[in-house]
């Protein structure tokens, strides 16, 4: 150490109680002519707390991390050792240097910790000229302005990020209050009569295959899709929140929303003050990013459970109007056709062609729609997988044809195998399973599995025409049913399908040649019932349960025989009445045979 250094400490702590350890506390010496930063940077940069000693050897507790005097000072981490040796000198009187003998000043950190390990003592910082050389490059006019240009860049930057987490802070508040969880409302579910049958089963959907409830998670942390169709999904996410089944939970990401100001825009607008920056508000949001939750009470979870135990009940087919009932079965159509173009586009993907060309996308879904009709989806899947397949056999024998077009030609290898399967209802198309790789979405398992109690892959839109049916005639009586035709309905709807029903059917074949016109008529609209009901339902006792309960309409009264034929007497009463107990009368024998 050079005689013409002036001590600043005797020591950067108090003085050590380890005679052990007290002579690897620095006595700090400021530099002659060096400036005052310069020397607080040393001060800074040499402050030693004490040590830790349960490890062996024991290991020096510095106050101060050397990352964070570089990022105040805007000094790299390599050459923080150079600039405190600009200011000041750490001196251990206890230790010699090998080069001058003269007391060790250290260079860095990293020699203090050698000389714990027990190595032996490397030249001094004075001896080092290399070192000397650095430090006068590091105290020239020019490198203090850069020092000082780095840290205010620095700070700038610094308090850049603090405005920022500040306007985060900002933004989270507002979304807090303004999205507050809402558990003290009672929604009155049953009032809203305008709700699609498409959009409660979406919303059933979101219930029961959602991750959690509480609250329902983004789109993209879903195990499978909510909608079979990307494109689907948002529109109903916006039915589901329009008709009030959910509202936005503020645990939702802020990149979720649409922010107006943005954070630049802000900053542009306060002049750079980050100080005055205005509020951040939102008034769009991105559908498939927002956590959701059911408003309502006593809690979250409780909401949402009540609201599950209403849908399911608004959408129990053997409740649902006619209206409703087919707004139902043009869902369960659409579903197998999206479900059939989300596995045709996985299959193209498999096969390395791209996806369908935008203006060849109605066409496919009109003819996936139409064989969705006629077909099962595990039929639609074989259509699919073999007609990708053979496409990509196409584009492996010609290697040069754009891949474009030969997506183009799996498209119409499709169309032409679908028109097939249309056409022709007796061409075998074996049943393909579902793929794990594709799994159905959300919305199919709930239409399928929870509505009709059925398997979606193998059924058809006309088993799910009779599943409906006969989940309707098969529907309890209710306290404000008109008369006995539910109960003459049940009566034949329940009977054993070996029993050979054409006696029930005679009945009315023998009535429409009644006498009286009225009931003549009247039968013989019923047989057109029952005609209309066997080509749909295919079912001849569900057909007739159906003209039986069809009988509560022909409420033109008339003349009519004793239906138990124990007087001469006439009555007048319905004639749909008196057909309906006829016909249950021939149910009745029916099964006593």
């Amino acid at each position: 150490m050079s005689s013409d250094q002036v001590a600043v400490s005797e020591a950067d702590a108090e003085a050590p109680q380890d005679e052990a350890l007290a002579r690897f506390y620095p006595h700090l010496v400021a530099v002659p002519g060096a400036d005052a930063e310069a020397v607080a940077l040393g001060e800074r940069y040499w402050a030693l707390s004490g040590f830790d000693k349960t490890f062996d050897p024991p290991s020096a507790l510095w106050e101060e991390k050397t990352t964070a005097l570089c990022a105040e000072y805007g000094v790299p981490n390599s050459r923080m050792y150079v600039h405190a040796a600009a200011g000041v000198r750490a001196v251990l009187p206890a230790f010699h240097c090998p080069s001058c003998d003269q007391p060790l000043s250290l260079r860095s950190r990293q020699n203090l910790v050698k000389l714990l390990l027990g190595d032996a003592p490397e030249r001094c910082v004075d001896c080092d000229q290399e070192l000397i050389k650095a430090v006068g490059r590091e105290t020239t006019p020019a490198a203090r302005q850069k020092r000082q240009s780095a840290h205010q860049a620095a700070r700038r930057h610094g308090q850049a990020i603090q405005a920022q987490q500040q306007w985060k802070a900002a933004q989270t508040a507002y979304l807090a209050q303004r999205c507050a969880v809402d558990v003290t409302s009672a929604p009155d579910w049953h009032a809203l009569n305008n709700t699609s049958v498409r959009t409660e089963a979406a919303a059933l959907a979101a219930l029961r295959y959602a991750p959690s409830v509480t609250p329902i998670p983004p789109m993209d942390a879903w195990p499978a899709p909510l909608a079979p169709l990307d494109e689907v999904t948002p529109e109903l996410l916006r039915d589901c929140d329009n008709a009030g089944f959910f509202a936005i939970h503020p645990d939702s990401s802020l990149a979720a929303f649409v922010w107006t100001p943005t954070f630049e825009e802000a900053v542009a607008e306060a002049g750079g003050d980050l100080s005055g920056l205005a509020q951040p508000t939102w008034s769009r949001y991105y559908l498939s990013l927002i956590c959701r939750y059911v408003p309502g009470g006593p809690s979250v979870g409780t909401a949402a459970k009540n609201l599950d135990e209403h849908l399911l009940g608004q959408l129990n087919p053997a409740r649902l109007t006619l209206d409703r009932r087919t707004e139902l079965l043009e869902l369960i159509q659409d579903l197998i056709a999206w479900e059939t173009r989300r596995y045709f586009d996985f299959q193209l993907e498999e096969h390395n062609l791209p996806l369908i060309p935008e203006n060849h996308e109605a066409r496919f879904d009109e003819v996936a729609r139409r064989l969705a009709a006629a077909r099962s989806l595990a039929e639609c899947y074989h259509i699919a997988w073999t007609m990708a397949r053979a496409a990509a056999a196409t584009a492996q024998a010609k290697q040069f044809a754009p891949k474009a077009n030969m997506t183009t030609h799996a498209v119409n290898l499709f169309e032409d195998k679908a028109s097939q399967a249309i056409a022709n209802s007796g061409l075998y198309f074996k049943p393909y399973r579902e793929d794990t790789r594709v799994p159905m979405s959300a919305l199919t398992r709930t239409v399928f599995i929870n509505l009709l109690h059925a398997e979606p892959m193998s059924t058809t839109l006309a088993d799910a025409h009779s599943i409906i049916s006969t989940m309707a005639a098969e529907a309890d009586l209710t306290d404000d049913d008109d008369g006995p035709y539910t109960e003459y309905a049940r009566t034949i709807s329940r009977l054993d399908p070996e029993f050979d029903l054409h006696a029930i059917y005679a009945v009315l074949g023998r009535e429409s040649s009644n006498d009286d016109p009225i009931i003549a008529a009247a039968a013989t609209n019923l047989v057109l019932v029952v005609e209309d009901m066997r080509i749909i339902a295919r079912n001849l006792r569900l057909s007739l349960a159906a003209a039986v309960s069809s009988c509560r309409l022909l409420t033109t009264c008339t003349l009519v025989p004793d239906p138990q034929g124990e007087s001469d007497d006439t009555t007048s009463q319905p004639v749909g009445l008196y057909l309906a107990r006829l016909m249950h009368q021939a149910a009745v024998a029916l099964g006593r045979e």
